[in-house]
């Protein structure tokens, strides 16, 4: 027999998983995933008409709403099954079994109302609707849907003269599903889902099980292609010499320290957050100002590409990912091996995304009249030297 399974996918997906597990062998469980040249809706809504049996499991997602039309294909899905006379069996799971991403007022997908107009329907209790069984996981969604199919058979058999009540049978076990293993990126993202609350106005490092981790590695020695290897009051450092243009390099000792911008921070943008801890397994050697014209012109020969000449200490602009991407292979070829922390993005891949041009990348003024010295932006933060602030990128 065929059945039709009904619902959003990204945040349904163990839900989807558990009921056609527990159909498979007994059941066709038909799903709209096959090449069809009808419109999406038009096809899933066919589909429909060719199953005898219509599932539907509803989150908080209101879903997909094909153009022209005012619902959702979850939504066209059921109304079509309704039309065709199917039997419905419908399933919402409860607002508190509901992780925060995965719902309307989370993603902005949909208006949230929608979903919930939706749910308040499959709800009412009206006499021409079929009546909706709530759950909260997987396996309740399972043991529910082989009850609800187990009592439909029961009916579809009995006698329609018979006056008797049905006397179900025992419900036989859903057979164990062993739940896939969750990858570590898997379970960070959970940890992140299940503490966003109190990680969003974190301010500080919360503790860490056990300890935290010992970061007392051995000095650095200076590389065979260093001029100098010494300490200031800003910690140790090396001097590189490039054809007579000196680029000093911080020392950065291995550690952790909290990346992003707290949620209260005036003047923020969105994707500055959210803080989330960093943790630094091995040192390195960090270039304390961003590349200067006298750098770029001894590493790469030729015309001075920027626009505010005049001090070669000023930051180089202009230049295209392509052009900093051959930069970078230079210095690898006077520097060997240490390019491992810095290796470019393909080719094409820039902050300023695809297909941007040869002067719109790198070192842009910004509210400035013209970029700001880099010698000048020398700042402490943290015990480490780094530049206060850097032209637009």
């Amino acid at each position: 027999m065929r059945v039709y399974l009904s619902s959003t996918l990204s945040d349904l997906e163990d839900e989807r998983r558990a009921v056609k597990d527990a159909l498979s062998g007994d059941y066709t469980v038909v799903e709209s995933y096959e090449a069809d040249p009808r419109p999406l809706w038009q096809s899933c809504i066919g589909d429909v008409a060719s199953c005898a049996i219509h599932i539907g499991i509803v989150g908080m997602r209101y879903g997909f709403v094909p153009p022209g039309q005012e619902k959702s294909i979850t939504e066209l899905e059921f109304d079509a099954a309704r039309a065709a006379g199917l039997p419905c069996f419908m399933f919402v799971r409860k607002v508190g079994a509901v992780l925060t991403s995965f719902t309307d007022l989370f993603t902005r997908e949909n208006d949230p109302q929608r979903i919930e107009a939706f749910r308040a329907r499959l709800s009412s209790g009206e006499n021409d609707l079929p009546r909706a069984a709530q759950f909260t996981t997987a396996d309740d969604l399972r043991i529910k849907v082989l009850r609800a199919l187990h009592r439909q058979a029961l009916h579809r058999q009995a006698p329609a003269a018979t006056s008797e009540p049905i006397v179900e049978s025992p419900l036989p076990k859903p057979k164990p599903v062993a739940a896939p293993a969750m990858t570590e990126l898997q379970k960070l993202y959970r940890y992140l889902q299940d503490n966003w609350e109190t990680l969003r106005t974190q301010q500080a490092f919360p503790p860490i099980p056990g300890g935290r981790p010992d970061y007392s590695p051995a000095p650095p020695q200076r590389p065979l292609w260093a001029k100098d290897l010494a300490r200031d009051g800003h910690g140790l450092y090396l001097d590189v010499d490039f054809a007579g243009v000196v680029q000093r390099f911080r020392w950065i000792d291995p550690g952790e320290f909290m990346m992003g911008s707290p949620a209260d921070e005036p003047q923020r943008n969105d994707n500055e957050g959210p803080r989330h801890r960093v943790r630094l397994s091995k040192g390195l050697w960090l270039a304390d100002t961003a590349c200067t014209q006298a750098l770029w012109g001894a590493v790469m020969g030729g015309k001075n590409p920027s626009r505010f000449q005049g001090d070669v200490r000023n930051p180089v602009e202009r230049v295209s990912w392509d052009d900093v991407r051959h930069f970078l292979e230079r210095v690898s070829a006077r520097l060997p091996g240490w390019l491992q922390t810095c290796r470019p993005r393909p080719s094409g891949s820039t902050r300023a995304g695809r297909g941007a041009t040869r002067r719109s990348v790198l070192a842009q003024p910004s509210v400035r009249s013209r970029p700001i010295m880099m010698e000048t932006t020398l700042v402490q933060a943290a015990g480490k030297a780094t530049t206060g602030r850097r032209p637009w990128r």
